[in-house]
């Protein structure tokens, strides 16, 4: 846990971003997880007008971008759910899993 007396400029965006959340990045896996699935049916059945509407100018074509096609091999990585492996540590060098995360949301699925 970080001293809140720590100078916020010494922290990493990690480290930030957890300070004031006060969740860990291996304990949203599985939210990522259902977003990026969501993502990926979002062209079919009731999420058609919602990808319809956020492919708009106004929007500045957010659900259009090439990260959130069906085509996306990260995407659909994360959907199921990393096949097996720790989608938040991967990128950083952590070992802990959601399983063994502790925090607000640990044990959460």
């Amino acid at each position: 846990m970080i001293p809140r007396i720590v100078s916020l400029q010494f922290l990493s965006q990690d480290e930030t971003l957890g300070f004031y959340s006060h969740y860990q990045e291996v304990q949203l896996v599985p939210v990522m997880c259902k977003m990026a699935s969501l993502a990926l049916t979002a062209g079919t059945g009731k999420l058609t007008a919602i990808k319809t509407k956020y492919a708009s100018s106004k929007f500045l074509r957010i659900s259009a971008i090439p990260e959130l096609s069906e085509q996306s091999s990260r995407l659909r990585e994360i959907a199921a759910g990393g096949k097996g492996q720790d989608i938040a540590g991967a990128a950083h060098g952590t070992t802990e899993t959601p399983a063994t995360a502790s925090g607000p949301l640990a044990g959460a699925h």
